[in-house]
């Protein structure tokens, strides 16, 4: 018997950890993580161009029909190469399954292309409490994009029963397991771990790499304020922001260290109250409760306005990443605007350098 178990994990549960770790390193006659993208870890992208009709990532570039087609093809033998593997159990881990992107038809075109190389599915998935959910999709979107922060709107909510149920529709509920994200009740607080011990994988910590690409607050309110008053952006907006210079941009800004992003309770409450049977439905079926107290703890955002305020250290760290001259020019109460000028000037900076030091590696 050879059973494939799918990873549909939610954004910001730990699947970047979980996939890292297993691939290339978990290759036993038991369990397999399966190769199907030579250069990533993650499966989404070859899923995506497997079962979404237009995908978003190849869009971005342009491509004809004919080689939508041949990609498709590519895409399919490259995951049924992988499930041709000896390995009694395989596994596939891929958030994009756990988008609208991926709907019905698509996730039953995928059920039938595994089944006919594998005996049984499982498929499994973290879920994380709304609140929680909320703050990273937030983050998330900023490091690609210019959110406006309007709590009266839907568009952070996870929306768990539209995004979940359609796993216990195409696999059979007996072969969905949901499992609450909960990194306090984890082994040593560790994702990879837990996952293991709910499926019986044999994995060494030692191998475990641990992937958190996670901002401070501080630092999600120098890329909130860059993308809402940069050159080149339209307050309020919703307007990709891609390429190089964005990624060169959020890693260093990555490392300002602060607190966690938080919501206040006050902000989201009614939201979420609103959306209580939505709640509801995914503690049923995930036989457990969020239960999370509402209180605040250290220092939350309200509103967009919070984004604004910055710490003197912080804008005095800003200055020390641009150079001598900002740091003679950094002052404690600088406005938005300003910030977001010496935003665009430190991705100027780190384009320049990395053109530079690309040269001259040449």
């Amino acid at each position: 018997m050879k059973r494939c178990v799918v990873h549909f994990g939610m954004h910001k549960t730990g699947s970047s950890s979980i996939q890292h770790s297993f691939w290339r390193q978990l290759d036993t006659p038991e369990w397999k993580y399966l190769d199907i993208d030579e250069n990533l870890a993650n499966h989404s992208r070859v899923i995506s161009t497997l079962l979404e009709e237009n995908p978003r990532h190849l869009q971005r570039v342009g491509i004809n029909q004919n080689r939508l087609a041949k990609k498709k093809e590519a895409a399919e033998q490259a995951l049924l190469k992988q499930l041709d593997t000896d390995a009694r159990n395989l596994i596939i881990s891929a958030e994009v399954l756990c988008s609208s992107a991926i709907g019905t038809d698509a996730l039953q075109k995928f059920r039938d292309l595994l089944l006919s190389r594998v005996d049984e599915i499982l498929a499994v998935g973290y879920v994380r409490s709304p609140k929680s959910y909320m703050e990273s999709a937030f983050q998330e979107k900023t490091k690609r994009s210019n959110p406006l922060l309007d709590f009266s709107h839907n568009n952070l909510y996870p929306k768990y029963r539209k995004e979940l149920r359609k796993f216990d529709e195409v696999f059979g509920k007996d072969n969905v397991q949901l499992w609450k994200f909960d990194p306090a009740t984890f082994t040593n607080g560790c994702v990879v771990q837990d996952f293991c011990t709910r499926l019986g994988i044999d994995f060494p910590v030692t191998a475990i790499k641990r992937a958190n690409d996670s901002f401070s607050r501080e630092a999600l309110a120098f890329i909130y304020t860059y993308h809402k008053y940069g050159p080149g952006f339209s307050a309020g907006g919703t307007t990709a922001i891609r390429g190089k210079g964005n990624d060169l941009l959020n890693s260093r800004i990555a490392t300002l260290r602060g607190s966690k992003i938080r919501f206040s309770w006050a902000a989201v409450e009614q939201r979420l109250e609103a959306r209580q049977a939505d709640i509801d439905w995914v503690e049923r079926r995930m036989g457990a409760s969020f239960n999370e107290p509402h209180i605040d703890e250290g220092p939350v955002i309200h509103s967009e306005n919070d984004l604004f305020q910055y710490r003197p250290q912080d804008l005095q760290w800003l200055a020390e990443q641009l150079g001598l001259d900002y740091v003679a020019r950094w002052n404690p109460q600088m406005p938005p605007q300003e910030v977001a000028d010496w935003m665009h000037a430190l991705r100027l900076k780190l384009v320049a350098e990395n053109e530079a030091l690309t040269e001259s590696n040449a």
